[in-house]
């Protein structure tokens, strides 16, 4: 049994992405060029910044697009294109429960919201720390993951929430 859950709608990540992309090139462009004018250091390093907003612009865009979560009989797999990827063996799950809109969740470091505008829609707990990779290669040791699918029943229904 393998199964695929998209995140498209529910992780947020492809809306937060186009609206820091359409924020970067409406006003750090325009303001680099005011900025490079007077103040040419400054203007520089506004360009570096505008560059590396825009290229987390594009991975969020990517990673809301190709978002997903897969079940099999093993694991599940996030996917969350470059922003987000851990491989959670199904054995370590020790529960799976729905979160309520606007619940208050318990936030450590080894918590991992999945999502970046919407909130959890299920939490998953994990008997045993599991790693999560995240941009630039950053590795998390996590134990509560919290999550949000397209299609939240048949979510609930693979893995028995």
């Amino acid at each position: 049994m393998k199964k695929m859950f998209p995140c498209k709608q529910a992780s947020g990540y492809g809306l937060f992405g186009f609206f820091l992309g359409l924020l970067t090139v409406c006003e750090g462009i325009p303001l680099h060029f005011a900025l490079w004018r007077h103040y040419p250091v400054a203007g520089a390093l506004l360009l570096l910044a505008n560059v590396a907003a825009l290229w987390l612009a594009i991975a969020m865009v990517r990673a809301g697009r190709s978002g997903a979560i897969l079940v099999d009989d093993e694991f599940v797999r996030l996917r969350l294109g470059s922003i987000w990827q851990a491989d959670i063996p199904r054995r370590d799950i020790a529960a799976c429960r729905r979160v309520t809109p606007g619940a208050a969740i318990k936030k450590s470091r080894t918590y991992l919201k999945a999502l970046i505008l919407n909130d959890p829609q299920y939490l998953l707990e994990l008997s045993r720390p599991t790693t999560a990779r995240s941009l630039h290669a950053v590795r998390r040791e996590v134990t509560l993951v919290g999550v949000a699918v397209d299609d939240r029943e048949a979510f609930a229904a693979a893995l028995g929430c």
